[in-house]
């Protein structure tokens, strides 16, 4: 249109300048290049003009297309993944590319006249509707099992993008194939539970010998002719037993056999204590904190440590059982510290050889065992806070 306005223009100009000439020149001009000629010739030439636009264009576009056709070729063709083109309202294959034809076996005209219900095992109406989350774009990745010409089956991962077009949607599907990792997946799983199952059966034996030694302990603490001196140690020896033999329990009883929910220990051990041999008494001992799972490397000694502490405290007041009640703080600090606080809740305890002297057995024995997970026990740190045992799961920071 501005071309139209702009040859009017030029038109109108030229006859403005045809009437400035002399009568009969201007006539005479008029008459030689004729009036239809003046009063056509703007319109032709823009005409011309819109025509050789257009055709330009035209070319450009053809050009684009065929610049966006190659690329897209290049995308689909040169891949080593194989990719498909589907139709997802009937799951018919459009096209695949050079490597899809490799994979299935299949030649691209095969391919072109197959639907994706001929290449993978699930039923029609459950590939269509995975097929439609992918379209919906609820879902882009899928594991299926596809089939080969040759019969065989393969599993494979397919990443699927919706693509619009003006008329329909379809799917530009990636395929990998991941037979051989789903089946060193499937090796990893059979040799986890083979260990799972190897460590359920050592769990069981410990369990049984522990319970074995118990009742050997037992049955010399019944014999009369057993001094009381060595009733005694024996009554602590059959205490530390049951301790490990109760870690083993509560290990049993998880799926993961080298976890421990410490915290459940604790109160398990604050319950049974007494009737392992302890003098709880009336008050008897409260354990405070969240639910805290160790490694068994670390639940073992720590649980054997946190029992000689108890029992120790317990068998040694000389205020009696009735004077004795405890309470145990197990936290894990924000630097990921773990500690243990023994806290006197009741009376003052006027004398508990092992916290007052470095002479002790169970001292000795509870520092053996901080330092089989880097840990350290501090005795009578604070007013009331008979003992802390602090440790890092990394072995730092203690």
């Amino acid at each position: 249109m501005n071309l139209w306005f702009l040859g009017l223009a030029v038109h109108a100009t030229m006859l403005l300048c045809q009437l400035t000439l002399p009568g009969s020149l201007g006539i005479s001009v008029i008459r030689s290049i004729g009036v239809w000629v003046m009063l056509l010739y703007p319109p032709a030439l823009v005409v011309i003009l819109l025509l050789f636009l257009k055709q330009q264009e035209l070319i450009r576009t053809k050009s684009d297309l065929h610049t966006s056709e190659t690329w897209y070729r290049s995308l689909f063709e040169d891949t080593f993944a194989p990719r498909l083109i589907l139709n997802p309202a009937d799951g018919r294959i459009l096209d695949a590319n050079q490597a899809a034809v490799n994979f299935y076996g299949w030649s691209r005209d095969e391919l072109s006249t197959m639907g994706v219900p001929d290449i993978n095992t699930l039923s029609k109406e459950e590939i269509l509707e995975e097929m439609r989350s992918a379209a919906e774009n609820k879902r882009n990745y899928f594991e299926f099992r596809h089939r080969l010409k040759d019969g065989s089956l393969r599993d494979v991962a397919v990443f699927s993008s919706a693509v619009q077009l003006p008329d329909r949607t379809i799917l530009n599907s990636v395929i990998i194939d991941i037979t051989e990792q789903k089946e060193v997946e499937t090796r990893l799983m059979h040799a986890l539970r083979q260990k799972d199952s190897l460590l359920q059966e050592v769990h069981h034996r410990v369990r049984n010998n522990l319970a074995l030694i118990a009742s050997l302990i037992d049955l010399q603490l019944e014999d009369t002719d057993t001094p009381d001196r060595e009733k005694s140690g024996l009554k602590i020896t059959g205490s530390r037993v049951h301790a490990l033999s109760m870690i083993h329990n509560l290990l049993y009883q998880n799926e993961d056999l080298s976890l421990l929910n410490f915290t459940q220990f604790l109160r398990v051990l604050a319950e049974t204590l007494p009737a392992a041999g302890g003098k709880a008494g009336s008050g008897g001992i409260e354990v405070h904190g969240k639910d805290l799972t160790l490694d068994v490397h670390y639940a073992m000694p720590l649980g054997l440590m946190v029992h000689e502490l108890l029992l120790t405290i317990l068998g040694e007041s000389d205020d009696g059982p009735g004077n004795i009640r405890l309470r145990i703080d197990f936290y894990r600090d924000t630097e990921g510290v773990y500690h243990i606080g023994f806290r006197n809740t009741g009376e003052t305890f006027t004398s508990i050889p092992m916290l007052n002297t470095d002479k002790s057995l169970s001292r000795e024995l509870v520092k053996q065992l901080a330092s089989q997970i880097n840990g350290s026990i501090d005795f009578l740190p604070e007013p009331d806070l008979l003992a802390r045992i602090s440790f890092s799961r990394s072995g730092e920071g203690i």
